[in-house]
C-alpha cells in the first residue's frame, strides 16, 4: 500500500502530523477522523508519487483538461477510457504526460484527485483540493464547473498582466538599443567634426560626447555589468528574501501597487471561494488558497492568518491582524462569517478585485504608451540638438573668418 502524509489538529488545536500506510487518502482521512483529528491535508509522501514534474502546467492547460473533464461526468461516460482517446490526441508533452498517467491511476482503482495526487508538482494544489472536495461529497460537477470559472479568470489574469507589461517593456529594449546605436556611431561621426574645426562646443554637447566616449571605450564591461546584475537579480528573486523584497516593491510602488494588490487578491479570494465551496477547512483553504497569490507579501500574511485561524482566532479577524488585509475586506468577511456565506463573499471579493484590476490594467497601458513614447522622443530629440548646436557655432566661426 502506498505510503500517505498527513497534517491534522487535534481537540486542543494543536497541529499532528505524520505518516500512514493505507489504500487511498479517503481512508487515512476516515481513520483520522475516526480518532477525533481535524484533516488539514492528506497526500503522497514524495517518495511514492509515480511522476514528479519541476514545471507545472499552465492555467490555460488546467483550463483544457477541466473543461474535458466536465464534458464528461456531464455526458456520463467513463472517465478513464475517455481520457485514453484524449491523451493520443494531445501534442503538449507535459499535458500529454499528465493525461495518460491520470488514465493509468483510474485503472489501478484510484480516485480523480488521488490520481492528480501524483502530478502535484505539475497540477496546482488548489486545483486538486478542489476535486478531492467534490469526489467527498458527492458534488463533482458543481465542482468543475467551478474550477472552470476560476481557471478561466486565472488565464485571464495573467493574459492582462503580461499584456500590461509586454508594451512598456518591448519599447524600453527599443530605446535602449537606439540610444546604443547613436552613442557608437552617430556621436562619434560629428565629434571627430567638431573637433576637425576647433570650435568651442556647447557644455550640452560635450555632455553627450563624453557620454558615447565612456559607452565606446567600456562598452564591454557595461554589457557585463549589465548581464550581472539581470543575472544576480534573478537569482535574488528565487530566494525567499530577494522575491518578498521585490514583492514588497511592487505593492509599494506609486501608481502601480494598487494594481498588483487586485491581482494578487482576485487569485487569493477566487482560491479561497472555490476551496470554502468545496468544504474544505478554512486552514487548509487559507494554505492553498496563499499559493496562488502570485505575491510573497500577501501569501506569508495568508499563512500567518491560517496560523491564528488553528489556535481558533475568527477568520476576519485574523486577516485583520496581519496589517496586510484592507479594513473594507475584513469587515466584508465578517459579516458573510455572521451569515454564513463566507464562500460566496470570497467569490464576490474576487470579481470585485478583477474589475478592479481589469481597470488599471487598462489605465495603465493607456497613460504609460504616451508616457513612455514621450521619454524617447525627449532622449531621441536631445541627442540631435547636443549634435545640431555647435553647428550654429560653426557657421559664426566659418562667417567671422
Amino acid at each position: 500500500m502506498p505510503l500517505f502524509r498527513y497534517r491534522a489538529v487535534d481537540a486542543k488545536g494543536e497541529a499532528v502530523t505524520g505518516t500512514m500506510d493505507e489504500a487511498s487518502a479517503r481512508r487515512v482521512t476516515a481513520i483520522l477522523e475516526e480518532k477525533g483529528l481535524q484533516v488539514s491535508s492528506v497526500e503522497i509522501a514524495a517518495s511514492q508519487r509515480a511522476y514528479t514534474f519541476k514545471h507545472r502546467l499552465s492555467w490555460a492547460d488546467i483550463e483544457f483538461l477541466n473543461a474535458q473533464l466536465i464534458a464528461l461526468t456531464r455526458s456520463g461516460l467513463p472517465i478513464s477510457p475517455a481520457l485514453d482517446v484524449l491523451g493520443r490526441e494531445l501534442r503538449s508533452g507535459k499535458l500529454k504526460r499528465v493525461v495518460e498517467d491520470l488514465r493509468s491511476a483510474l485503472d489501478s482503482g484510484s480516485s480523480l484527485h488521488e490520481a492528480l495526487e501524483r502530478h502535484r508538482g505539475a497540477v496546482p494544489p488548489v486545483y486538486i483540493a478542489a476535486i478531492r472536495a467534490g469526489e467527498e461529497t458527492g458534488n463533482l460537477p458543481a465542482i468543475l464547473d467551478l474550477c472552470a470559472g476560476f481557471s478561466a479568470r486565472m488565464v485571464g489574469i495573467r493574459s492582462r498582466l503580461t499584456e500590461a507589461l509586454t508594451y512598456p517593456i518591448v519599447v524600453f529594449v527599443l530605446m535602449g538599443f537606439l540610444l546604443v546605436y547613436l552613442l557608437n556611431n552617430t556621436i562619434p561621426q560629428f565629434a571627430s567634426v567638431f573637433l576637425d574645426f576647433g570650435a568651442k562646443l556647447p557644455a550640452f554637447t560635450q555632455f553627450w560626447i563624453a557620454v558615447s566616449e565612456v559607452v565606446r571605450n567600456n562598452f564591454g564591461v557595461l554589457a557585463a555589468v549589465i548581464c550581472a546584475s539581470i543575472v544576480l537579480f534573478t537569482l535574488a528573486c528565487r530566494t525567499r528574501q530577494g522575491r518578498y523584497a521585490v514583492d514588497w516593491l511592487k505593492l509599494k510602488t506609486w501608481g502601480l501597487g494598487h494594481g498588483f494588490n487586485a491581482a494578487s487578491m482576485a487569485r487569493f479570494c477566487r482560491s479561497m471561494g472555490v476551496l470554502l465551496t468545496g468544504k474544505v477547512p478554512v486552514d487548509t483553504a487559507l494554505e492553498l488558497a496563499s499559493a496562488t497569490c502570485g505575491n510573497s507579501v500577501l501569501e506569508e500574511a495568508a499563512l500567518d492568518a491560517r496560523d491564528s485561524v488553528i489556535k481558533g482566532t475568527r477568520l476576519a479577524l485574523a486577516f485583520e491582524v496581519t496589517g496586510h488585509f484592507s479594513r473594507l475586506f475584513c469587515w466584508l468577511i465578517e459579516v458573510s462569517e455572521t451569515r454564513g456565506d463566507t464562500h460566496a463573499a470570497m467569490l464576490e471579493l474576487a470579481d470585485n478585485y478583477d474589475e478592479t484590476f481589469a481597470r488599471y490594467s487598462r489605465g495603465m497601458i493607456t497613460m504609460i504608451a504616451p508616457a513612455i513614447l514621450f521619454l524617447m522622443a525627449v532622449v531621441v530629440v536631445s541627442v540631435i540638438l547636443g549634435m545640431y548646436l555647435p553647428i550654429f557655432s560653426l557657421a559664426d566661426a566659418i562667417s567671422g573668418s
